[in-house]
């Protein structure tokens, strides 16, 4: 049976077109908050030596949306005990994303710190630069009742609606688990270009 030359010519499209990606929602157990991500993020374990051994995943996310804009964030959500909890006061959350942006190379803005009945987080919103490139960057704590998290996040490079949209989704959709959720980010389609036409 000959395929028709239209079909023949989009064949290698549609078989390196990669599978759909699906939302992936992170939110481990022992943790009292939760982040959903476009995709699977790549998620690592990093483990202490000795007796006392104890380890903690560390969740990476990257989304390059051409070669010069991309979106990265990287969390870690980890149990604590109450005197861990206790020791964390707003004073302490301010230094810490502030110092996370530092470290990050850039100017830190001051910390906002939101306090509600079960959690205490404070963010720092920052925009930079790394070499010839333009940063937007976040820094944040979350304290509930018997865990932590930190998240890391930044967009560098032109603007990008694909990568505002990536970003900004991610953030929305950050928070205790008791909360509702917005509407899972969504991975931006890939644009294919069409087969050239022969004569």
């Amino acid at each position: 049976m000959k395929l028709s030359r239209a079909l023949f010519l989009a064949l290698p499209l549609l078989m390196s077109s990669p599978a759909l990606a699906e939302p992936f929602t992170y939110a481990p157990e022992g943790c009292e908050f939760r982040i959903a991500f476009p995709e699977k993020p790549y998620i690592t374990q990093k483990c202490t030596s000795g007796a006392d051994k104890k380890c903690e995943e560390i969740v990476s996310y990257t989304k390059v949306i051409n070669i010069d804009t991309s979106v990265n964030f990287r969390v870690i959500c980890s149990p604590a005990t109450a005197t861990q909890i206790d020791g964390y006061t707003e004073e302490d959350m301010r230094g810490t994303v502030e110092q996370m942006a530092s470290e990050a190379g850039l100017e830190p803005n001051e910390a906002e710190v939101i306090k509600e009945d079960d959690f205490t987080s404070a963010t720092v919103v920052t925009i930079g630069n790394r070499g010839e490139r333009e940063v937007f960057y976040t820094s944040q704590i979350w304290v509930g009742k018997k865990s932590i998290m930190s998240l890391e996040g930044d967009m560098s490079g032109p603007e990008s609606a694909d990568a505002d949209k990536i970003f900004t989704e991610v953030l929305k959709n950050t928070g205790p688990v008791a909360l509702p959720m917005s509407k899972p980010p969504a991975a931006p389609e890939k644009k294919e270009e069409a087969p050239a036409k022969t004569e």
